[in-house]
């Protein structure tokens, strides 16, 4: 009896194999998790990550390496990332040849040249998870979107880089308990989020561990619920699309022209590449200083000059952060998460330290894999059907055009998910037909400052005089990302849905993930005062629903 109780439970199913992958600014990479909690990168030849550098060549396309260290040429394009959603298209130039690209276009060949060099592993790579900036506006994930399209694959969800990374952390069990700042300093883009992270001990691993103890056995946990262990909430985003470790080369090289008494306007476009680039190497090095000549010119780096051009960036980086940090006491920071390349400097890892002297700084994983091994994690749960453990916030306000002059915020910054509000609107002139309203998103009052989503069009409205028909617009921020407007004229409603704020399509994140989460352990102890709690926060969305929740979280 023992034996056959034993031999089911060590039964697994073959599920979908969902690949993540981070499409970075400066490197790619892509990671896969199967049974073990921690995603796998998968080698890319020498290394795991791959240069997001496309170089066009005899009417062929080489991404990598070879075209990274080519990168000042006319016919390479570098950090096409900063160009997502911008409407600006590349030329690249061969000799006499030339050909224009999207960004996305080019995103496209990067995300197939990862795939190439990963079915060396994998036969047959077409469903994926990616990852973009927190700050990442609609536009922006839509050329994300285009560029999986573009490369064949099948995208599952879009998911924020610091939520990625914070999630594989939560599931190695490998940060604090408590309010996290994941510090996201890529190579061309910079994140900042504000968590929480709770941890839970499941009873199922209780009884896992008397099996083990009592038949001396070792039994695999990997199809039980991992999630169950945490649940992570953002409370807020910030970001800048253009500052990373990118910079810290830029300024560097300044700084080294400085020194000579020139200025970048002084050599020429391909010098100064070419000046940057040995500035780069010089970064990643670890050398104390290094001479070189470009353009009949010896120019002296030394960890002073690095250490300098690093502080201009970090600086920045902290400037960003205080519309966070302000209403954080900074000794309730628990953990300071590092994720991307540039938070290997020993300098800004020293200076975070000191900056917050009552956190723990976590690093226990490559900075520069994290978010890769994030984004395998959720292909993972997705493929298993496992709901995320994990609440988001909105990044970019979304709000509505008035008096075509000013955006009206409906739904601010960083608003917790979900959320819902009602906008009262009338007709502006006898028996019209249409009414019309056009959604943007982004932080700024001005539309021209904003990212266009689309527009709200009801047509055949009933005829009335102006003014007396009443029309209730519904903006319901759902559990997944999606963002649902309803209208209501008297027994008149009409369903509007605008996709992929976040996600792509329906996934378990539908479910309610704070109720399943907390609502079972309330009931467990037979805790009257959350369970009455939870009745309230149905009633209710947006801040009303924030604080009941704020209470539920107090009182277990």
């Amino acid at each position: 009896m023992k034996e056959n109780h034993l031999k089911k439970m060590s039964l697994t199913t073959e599920t979908k194999k969902i690949f993540g992958i981070d499409l970075g600014t400066t490197n790619s990479a892509i990671a896969l998790r199967t049974a073990s909690s921690v995603p796998t990168l998968i080698q890319l030849g020498k290394k795991t990550t791959l240069p997001s550098c496309v170089m066009w060549e005899n009417g062929q396309f080489i991404v990598g390496e070879e075209a990274y260290s080519k990168r000042y040429q006319s016919n390479v394009i570098y950090s096409v990332k900063r160009l997502m959603g911008s409407n600006k298209t590349i030329t690249l130039v061969d000799g006499e040849n030339s050909i224009t690209l999207t960004p996305a276009e080019v995103s496209s060949h990067i995300l197939k040249e990862l795939c190439k060099r990963a079915s060396v592993y994998y036969d047959d790579i077409k469903d994926v998870v990616i990852t973009v900036p927190a700050y990442f506006n609609q536009k922006q994930i839509e050329d994300t979107l285009k560029a999986g399209e573009l490369a064949g694959l099948t995208v599952h969800h879009i998911l924020k880089e610091p939520t990625s990374a914070g999630y594989v952390y939560s599931n190695i069990d490998s940060a604090e308990s408590g309010e996290q700042v994941i510090y996201d300093l890529g190579g061309g883009t910079f994140d900042v989020t504000h968590s929480v992270l709770i941890r839970k001990t499941p009873e199922v691993q209780k009884t896992i561990n008397y099996l083990e103890s009592y038949y001396d056995i070792k039994i695999s946990t990997s199809d039980s619920d991992e999630s169950d262990k945490y649940y992570s909430r953002v409370l807020g985003t910030y970001g800048d699309m253009h500052l990373g470790g990118d910079d810290i080369d830029t300024v560097l090289a300044s700084i080294l022209l400085s020194n000579e008494g020139l200025a970048k306007q002084d050599i020429s476009e391909e010098d100064f590449e070419k000046l940057v680039l040995e500035c780069e190497k010089f970064k990643k090095s670890g050398m104390i200083g290094f001479d070189f000549t470009i353009a009949n010119k010896t120019f002296h780096m030394n960890q002073e000059s690095l250490k300098s051009a690093t502080r201009v960036v970090y600086d920045k980086t902290l400037a960003i952060m205080q519309p966070l940090l302000s209403n954080i006491k900074s000794n309730n920071i628990k953990s300071i998460i590092l994720v991307g390349g540039s938070t290997k400097s020993k300098y800004i890892r020293e200076w975070l330290a000191a900056e917050f002297p009552m956190a723990t700084v976590v690093c226990s994983l490559n900075p520069d894999e994290t978010v890769a091994q994030g984004a395998a994690s959720v292909g993972f749960d997705i493929a298993g059907g496992v709901p995320f453990k994990f609440q988001d916030v909105l990044p970019l306000a979304i709000g509505v055009l008035v008096d075509e002059t000013t955006v009206s915020t409906c739904l601010p910054t960083n608003t917790s998910i979900p959320y819902s509000t009602s906008k009262l609107y009338t007709t502006l002139y006898d028996n019209q037909q249409v009414l019309e309203v056009k959604l943007y998103q982004g932080l700024s009052s001005n539309p021209n400052d904003c990212t266009f989503l689309g527009t709200i069009r009801i047509e055949n409205l009933p005829q009335a005089p102006k003014g007396e028909l009443d029309i209730i617009i519904d903006f319901i921020l759902a559990v997944n990302g999606r963002l649902r407007v309803q209208a209501t004229i008297g027994d008149l409603t009409k369903d509007i849905e605008i996709e992929n704020i976040f996600s792509v399509k329906n996934t378990t994140l539908q479910k309610d993930t704070f109720k399943d989460t907390f609502l079972s352990l309330a009931m467990d102890t037979d805790n009257t005062k959350v369970i009455e709690l939870f009745k309230k926060r149905e009633e209710v969305f947006g801040e009303e629903r924030e604080a009941i929740e704020s209470e539920i979280l107090m009182a277990l």
